[in-house]
């Protein structure tokens, strides 16, 4: 197996990617985990079946994740703010998309 596993989300864009870059430069393999970048571990973390599915190709690759980064996020525009919005009338989807992108970590624990 591997030495030294790292898993990130969002590794295709902005700190994702950094933390990426700097993980692999300190000599980690890492699951670069994006939806829009196709490889090994392009998931959707909106969608549990995806997420099951990159447990199991991780699970695959190494017995042992040693660092987790969960840098995904979810944009939604660069002139959408949405301080003092009234949460009853929010996109439920918009909500939705933005918390499932944390499912990676209990999921993974869990398996």
């Amino acid at each position: 197996m591997l030495d030294k596993f790292a898993v990130v989300t969002g590794s295709s864009t902005g700190i994702g990617k950094a933390v990426t870059e700097e993980l692999e430069r300190r000599g980690y393999t890492v699951a670069r985990v994006a939806r829009r970048e196709k490889g090994e571990f392009t998931c959707d973390l909106s969608d549990v079946v995806q997420v099951n599915s990159l447990i199991q190709k991780i699970k695959a690759k190494t017995d042992r994740v040693d660092v987790l980064v969960n840098a995904a996020g979810i944009w939604h525009g660069k002139d959408e703010v949405y301080t003092g919005k009234d949460l009853e009338t929010f996109d439920q989807k918009v909500i939705v998309d933005t918390y499932t992108v944390g499912f990676t970590t209990p999921t993974l624990l869990i398996h």
